[in-house]
């Protein structure tokens, strides 16, 4: 195969960049991000535009490059490498004005989002086209990965403005993975430029740590201590020998101001350079108090730790940062088993995005480990005059006042929540039942507030009592004990993410946000011929919906053109919209029109549906349930594994057309059923003569058999495509109210 080597052949690339928008600024350049086109093929990375440099500083720049483009790991923003482009073909403004950017100069600080990107919605086939620079005539642009999400001062910033901090774990956890990078990339460079806006979190709860190689050059700029002061190791305004141990020094600092919330070497902008370097090496010599005697939450361990990265002397310091992050996760983070993980991270970030509004109990059961002495998830750390030792507040009194004055103020963001029971029907369908002035029974039976139709559960088997704002669940048969936790008890005080199991059911005990107080801000009523284009711009609005095939259709329509512009897949955008249709002909029951408040932000659409009565609730709730009870059969008869995962019959769901409606593609042990539903054979209006112009890859006919049984297990297939459909399915009878949600990023 000799005559296939392409060996040292070379080749010019068709890779384009196409600036999209200004993501940050510093002293030495501005960050854009920009999509990249190589061969019709777009991505999204990030281009640092630096100053102009000099010959020397350029061949500086390309050697430190160099090294930070061979680091690949995990927790390290990739850098690819170096592009440039005519400085004169800019405008004069940019020109001028890039010259000018300053370490000294104070920039306001933004209000950051977390950044996303829509990929499908972007066009990038317009804007002006320069050409490579050359010469002197050009400037140089740093290509990175990008990261979604924030950077560490943003993340850090957005808590203290809610009068919170990140969670003790997670703070250490972040540290532990920047630790880990340190480790890996020391190998090969230095980064020597520490600081929480270099250090990224990514909306999957990944740390990566960039930047590398900048400060080869930056440090030569007149006024680069000024900007750097608060991260600065004692080496680096010293002036002696710089190591490994001085990236673990700004990282320490870091991790105290995460963990207390204090930037210790925190100075005034206004004061001279020498002044702020006099002021942080009096702080050094009169010693560092440990975070764990600055906030009563930090523990002695982890506050060790720290104390040990911020020793003066890099001699006494931790000498490898792979040290460090095994202290980190062998000492505190994992000593006592479960811990933070990228995921745990991540869906803590979502939390905290929704202002802890929106979260679901398996996000809880994921944030176990959060839980303090009181046996409580503990997902706001506050930042009060509380949690503070006299000696923490004196400190940050002294160095920071504006911060000591919020915590003495007290404040930070209210939610009003209610206590609720969620009943885990499936692994995506749930059902909450609101926990008021009165006890809910549960039992198996039509009289239990919370009915579990099972054998082995008794008509009346326990119940949840409410004394104020103290909620217990009770065994009310001694020798039929609930599990709670995977612990047996007769009688527990429920805590929020309390998992509760009573025979082969799961309930989770959380606190709900009610947000009806989010209304729409458009009202549309739906018909056959609506024009959908009035809706394709707003995020926020409710569609009522007549009882008709062609109005269903016209919605079906909608949700199309909504999943249109996410990053969904097509077998996803195919099924949702005919899977949104069998969930209205299922909840129709006797009404004339059903109403859905659709809520789209930058992670996921919710359909919130009522209008339906009682009759529309229980045809779409029992036809789940008897999914369920088929997967639980054929469980016990072990023909799927134990995880409810993807029988047969969901497969034949997502076969052909044809063979969807050929009897011979339903599974026979799905097609069992105990008995007729006549509430479900209610709810079967699907006309295939319908002329309406929606087209579905995939139709069930629910008037295609006249039999009640037959009818009822194809409106179990209906059930397996909304299941399969929507990430997360919740009843809530007390508001009349079914939440759909779609997640997509």
């Amino acid at each position: 195969m000799d005559d296939l080597s392409l060996k040292e052949l070379k080749f010019q690339s068709q890779t384009t960049y196409t600036i999209i928008e200004e993501i940050g600024r510093g002293g030495l350049g501005i960050i854009y991000l920009a999509a990249r086109n190589s061969g019709g093929v777009t991505d999204y990375v990030v281009l640092k535009a630096l100053q102009p440099l000099s010959s020397e500083d350029e061949q500086i720049l390309r050697e430190e490059t160099n090294l930070a483009a061979t680091l690949h790991h995990e927790n390290i923003v990739k850098t690819y490498g170096l592009e440039s482009i005519t400085l004169s073909q800019l405008p004069a403004s940019f020109s001028e004005n890039i010259k000018n950017l300053s370490y000294r100069r104070v920039v306001e600080k933004q209000e950051h989002e977390f950044r996303r990107l829509n990929f499908r919605e972007e066009d990038h086939s317009g804007g002006n086209h320069v050409e490579c620079g050359t010469g002197s005539d050009k400037i140089l642009l740093i290509a990175m990965d990008f990261v979604d999400g924030l950077n560490l001062e943003e993340l850090h910033q957005q808590h203290l403005n809610m009068s919170i901090l990140i969670p003790e774990k997670f703070g250490a956890f972040i540290i532990s993975r920047i630790a880990r990078a340190l480790g890996y990339a020391h190998n090969y460079m230095i980064h020597k430029d520490i600081s929480p806006k270099n250090i990224l979190v990514n909306t999957h709860g990944i740390c990566k740590l960039g930047d590398f190689g900048v400060e080869a050059i930056a440090h030569k700029q007149e006024d680069y201590l000024e900007g750097k002061l608060s991260y600065l190791p004692p080496e680096k305004y010293l002036k002696t020998f710089v190591d490994e141990r001085t990236d673990l020094f700004a990282l320490g600092l870091v991790a105290y101001e995460i963990l207390t919330g204090i930037s210790l070497f925190h100075t005034s902008n206004n004061l001279p350079k020498e002044q702020r370097i006099e002021e942080i090496k009096q702080r050094i010599a009169k010693g560092i108090l440990p975070p764990s005697k600055v906030r009563k939450d930090i523990p002695e361990e982890l506050s060790q730790i720290v104390v040990k990265m911020l020793n003066p002397s890099s001699v006494l310091r931790y000498q490898r940062s792979i040290t460090v992050a095994n202290h980190l996760e062998k000492k505190y983070l994992y000593n006592k088993g479960y811990g933070p993980t990228n995921n745990s991270l991540a869906n803590y970030l979502h939390i905290f995005e929704s202002k802890f509004s929106l979260y679901t109990e398996d996000q809880l059961q994921n944030l176990s480990f959060l839980k303090n002495a009181n046996d409580e998830i503990q997902l706001r750390r506050k930042l009060d005059e509380e949690s503070y030792t006299k000696e923490g507040l004196e400190l940050m009194k002294q160095i920071d006042y504006a911060l000591y004055q919020k915590v003495i103020d007290g404040g930070g963001v209210i939610v009003n929540k209610f206590h609720c029971i969620k009943l885990k029907h499936l692994d995506n369908v749930i059902e909450s039942f609101s926990i008021e002035n009165n006890d809910l029974s549960i039992g198996n039976g039509p009289q239990a507030s919370i009915s579990l139709i099972e054998e082995n559960i008794l008509e009346q088997h326990a119940k949840i009592e409410r004394k104020d704002n103290d909620i217990k669940i009770v065994s009310l048969d001694e020798s039929n004990k609930v599990i709670v936790n995977d612990q047996e008890v007769s009688t527990k005080d429920l805590q929020e993410g309390d998992k509760i199991e009573i025979g082969s059911h799961e309930l989770f005990f959380l606190n709900q946000v009610n947000i009806d107080e989010q209304q729409p801000q458009q009202v549309f009523t739906v018909t056959g011929d609506m024009d959908i284009s009035q809706v394709e711009n707003v995020s926020n609005f409710a569609l009522k919906i007549p009882i008709d095939n062609l109005s269903f259709a016209a919605s079906a329509r909608i949700i199309q053109s909504m999943l249109d512009k996410t990053n969904l897949s097509v077998l996803k955008k195919g099924v949702i919209p005919t899977a949104f249709m069998e969930t209205l002909q299922l909840l129709k029951g006797e009404s004339d029109s059903l109403n859905v408040h659709i809520i789209k932000d930058a992670v996921r659409i919710l359909f919130r549906c009522s209008g339906f009565d009682e009759q529309g609730y229980h045809n779409l709730l029992s036809t789940f349930n008897k999914h369920r009870a088929d997967l639980m059969k054929q469980i016990q008869e072990s023909k799927v594994e134990k995880s409810f995962g993807m029988t047969s019959t969901e497969l034949d769901l997502f076969s052909s057309q044809e063979d969807m409606k050929s009897s011979d593609a339903v599974d026979e042990d799905l097609l069992e059923s105990e008995e007729e539903s006549e509430d479900s054979s209610d709810a079967s209006d699907i006309d295939d003569d319908d002329d309406s112009d929606f087209d579905s890859d995939i139709d069930i006919d629910l008037d295609a058999l006249e039999d009640g049984t037959a009818f009822e297990n194809v409106a179990i297939l209906a059930a397996i495509m909304i299941i399969h459909s929507f990430d997360r399915i919740e009843f809530k009878k007390y508001m009349k109210e079914i939440e759909l949600v779609v997640n997509y990023s």
